[in-house]
């Protein structure tokens, strides 16, 4: 995303309610600026244009007094109570000055500039923190007679001797939380009272009133919600890890980096986009795309045709010409090629950043000319290098994708398509693993639209092992393992 796109993002989102306070009452509370936020001066007498930055994104504030740009700038080093900055503001440019810092405070808070630290007399109980350019809607807290759970978007860890608590339903973080806070939280199995859980805050060493407004502020913060909300829709429809990895790979939700930052350059390097070469077992010999094996369709008349096809003839297998064809027409590799800080890859199929990290691996169980065995796909040399021999671990592999679930019909190829995680990850940040889904589902459409070309079955499978995967290829799976996998075959008339 653009610095300016993220610009506006700050400040559109948040507006001031008149009577609205970004303190709480009982318990007090303190902002700071969050790590990693620069505040930029341009002085002049009256005080000059402040500008926040944060990463790419940019705020800025326009003229501001001389006050205003003082606060924001010790801000930046020590925390302060929101009613003190108030009364600065107010000895140093006046009453009608209130209602202005007031305003620009909450907008900073919206766009996720503050930390705020929340204490109950010198105690620090927890520090909140916006995971994003901006925050999300705070929760309703329960009324009366309401029962509330722990929401399972809510997450908790301990980090370097301190404890965080993730709230994905308002997309913030808690960090130096209090010891006793999360045992109140840890300790809550089952539906209880809003005044319940503030009587086990109680037992935390805080006072009633404290207790019963701490237990107000958690509820808002998403980490308890009501019953009802925890079983409705579309909230009953997301789990947390899907929630997650949502929010992790996209713009908005968090202010890590994004994109082809090549975070790893000076740590890892790039992978290599050519692995180290074998004795081919299999070579498939020249291709000649002017003349397919299968007279070659319009694309509009290939793509209406395409269906999954879960049927193969048994008895009378793909070939090894057809197969040839195949992954010619979809991932040989046409070119390689030298960036300014890695080497590409030109493949028939886009990929993002022509990393093209994901290589197919071929599972055969039933093809002319090919023996049955586990086997990698060489796209510069065109031919297959054997991985491993036909045996019960490439049976069971091939016999956890069944072409359909209600028969015991096996695939008589399954490609299996493993990413090489060095070669997105170094490079990408955010949105690596994410990217390597999207480039599988351009290589899905691409082999659904060559095979279907070709008269072949073709049928993307919904998942596969890739812990038996991992045992075949002899590869570590944080270095190379398997991410989709479709069975392939002759088509069954």
């Amino acid at each position: 995303m653009r610095p300016e796109s993220q610009e506006r993002i700050f400040l559109d989102h948040g507006t001031y309610q008149e009577g609205e306070s970004i303190a709480v009452k009982l318990l007090e509370e303190k902002i700071r600026v969050r790590t990693g936020v620069t505040c930029l001066r341009s002085s002049s007498d009256q005080g000059g244009s402040v500008t926040l930055n944060l990463g790419p994104a940019k705020v800025d504030l326009g003229p501001r007094s001389s006050c205003v740009g003082d606060i924001l700038e010790e801000l930046s080093t020590s925390s302060n109570r929101v009613d003190d900055l108030v009364d600065r503001v107010i000895e140093a440019d006046g009453e009608t000055a209130a209602l202005g810092i007031q305003m620009l405070l909450r907008r900073l808070q919206s766009a996720g500039i503050f930390v705020r630290e929340i204490y109950y007399h010198e105690r620090l109980l927890f520090c909140v923190e916006t995971n994003g350019f901006h925050r999300l809607d705070a929760r309703e807290i329960p009324q009366d007679g309401d029962l509330v759970v722990p929401s399972k978007f809510c997450s908790i860890r301990r980090d370097l001797g301190k404890w965080i608590v993730e709230s994905l339903e308002c997309n913030v973080t808690l960090r130096d939380c209090d010891r006793s806070l999360v045992a109140c939280l840890v300790d809550l199995d089952g539906p209880t009272s809003l005044a319940e859980f503030a009587g086990h805050l109680c037992k935390a060493g805080l006072d009633p009133d404290a207790s019963m407004e701490l237990a107000g502020l958690v509820c808002s913060l998403g980490l308890l919600v009501t019953r009802e909300l925890d079983e409705e829709a579309p909230r009953v429809l997301w789990s947390a890890q899907d929630l997650a990895f949502h929010r992790a790979t996209r713009v908005g939700y968090h202010t890590r980096g994004y994109g082809g930052t090549y975070r790893l350059a000076d740590k890892v390097g790039s992978t290599s986009p050519i692995r180290e070469q074998r004795v081919l077992a299999v070579d498939f010999g020249p291709v000649d795309l002017a003349a397919p094996m299968a007279p070659s369709r319009p694309l509009i008349e290939v793509m209406e045709a395409r269906r999954s096809r879960r049927e193969h003839d048994d008895t009378n297998p793909i070939t090894k010409d057809q197969i040839g064809e195949l992954l010619f027409r979809t991932v040989r590799i046409r070119n390689l090629f030298h960036g300014d800080k890695e080497d590409l890859l030109d493949r028939p199929e886009p990929s993002g950043g022509s990393t093209n990290s994901i290589d197919v691996y071929l599972a055969v169980r039933a093809c002319k000319g090919i023996d049955p065995g586990m086997y990698l796909y060489d796209g510069q040399r065109h031919g297959l290098v054997e991985v491993a021999p036909a045996g019960p671990d490439l049976t069971q592999l091939i016999s956890q994708v069944p072409l359909d679930p209600n028969s015991t019909a096996l695939p008589q190829v399954l490609l299996v398509f493993a990413c090489r995680f060095g070669r997105a990850m170094w490079k990408y940040e955010s949105m690596a693993y994410a990217l390597v889904l999207k480039d599988l589902g351009v290589l899905f459409q691409s082999f659904y639209l060559v095979g279907e070309d070709m008269n072949l079955a073709m049928c993307a499978q919904g998942g596969g092992n890739s812990v038996i995967f991992s045992g075949l290829t002899g590869c570590r799976d944080l270095d190379e393992s398997s991410v989709g996998e479709m069975a392939i075959g002759s088509i069954k008339s």
